[in-house]
């Protein structure tokens, strides 16, 4: 429980400026662990002296696969890390087959130089395309190809073909994937900014309907007042005229009066 306690509190001080990136549950896992355990029984005997003797019944063989990873690590973090590995006993040996492909590392200097006048470190960067990585039971590591290491012409060279092209076959299909999530992404856009425009046309549309009917009314209006001008014209135009038939009628009058007076004294 101490060690466990320990080791919490190193990981938890280390990973204080790690970013966690964002999760696509559709994509394949970066890392995957299997442990494999075989049990092959003693065939001379079965007298079980101590907990050694059953250990020794068990092979067990560590595969890893990591592919797809890019990462940017400060150097403090690296060594700390190599806290998480000590243990207080000293285990046998688990074979380990580690497929490492695809793998970009960005290392970062952030610890104090150790000669004052140094102008600081450089980044380094890894680009890993595919390698890999074998431990036997002895405890040592290998580090090989995968390529051209002569397991072709083994018997299970036909399965690590088939694992190869197995593996083009997720690529091609997470390529697809992420064209697929990019295309859907582009879609969402055109259509939020057709929506906005939409919107936008439709607010339009209105003000310039409000617009219509406000001029409608003022024409209206002045249409009406214009008639009702008319209508008095008109009424004042029968007026003035009965006006003039009547002096007509009164000059008439007296024309004639005029007239009948002037012969009445020639006579």
């Amino acid at each position: 429980k101490g060690g466990h306690r320990k080791n919490k509190t190193k990981f938890g001080t280390r990973c204080r400026a790690w970013n966690i990136a964002p999760h696509n549950p559709e994509a394949p896992p970066c890392v995957a662990i299997r442990l494999e355990e075989e049990l092959t029984l003693p065939a001379d005997s079965y007298q079980i002296t101590d907990k050694t003797t059953i250990l020794s019944w068990f092979k067990r063989k560590l595969n890893v696969e990591v592919k797809d990873i890019d990462l940017q690590l400060a150097m403090s973090t690296v060594i700390g890390l190599g806290d998480l590995a000590e243990d207080e006993v000293i285990p046998l040996p688990i074979p380990m087959e580690v497929t490492v492909e695809n793998v970009k590392i960005n290392l970062i200097e952030d610890r104090p130089p150790v000669n004052i006048t140094s102008p600081g470190a450089v980044p380094v960067n890894l680009a890993i395309g595919r390698v890999l990585l074998t431990r036997d039971e002895a405890g040592v590591f290998y580090v090989q190809p995968t390529f051209g290491s002569g397991r072709a012409d083994e018997p299970d060279g036909g399965k690590h073909k088939l694992n190869r092209s197995n593996t083009e076959v997720r690529r091609e299909r997470d390529r697809e994937v992420k064209s697929l999530h990019l295309v859907l992404q582009q879609l969402k856009q055109d259509i939020d900014s057709l929506k906005k425009q939409l919107t936008d046309n439709e607010k339009t549309s209105e003000s310039n309907r409000m617009k219509v009917r406000q001029e409608n009314e003022v024409l209206r209006s002045y249409l009406k007042a214009a008639q009702d001008d008319i209508t008095t014209l008109l009424d004042e135009k029968r007026t003035l005229m009965a006006t003039i038939q009547s002096l007509q009628n009164q000059l008439t009058s007296l024309s004639d009066q005029q007239l009948s007076q002037q012969q009445d004294g020639k006579r």
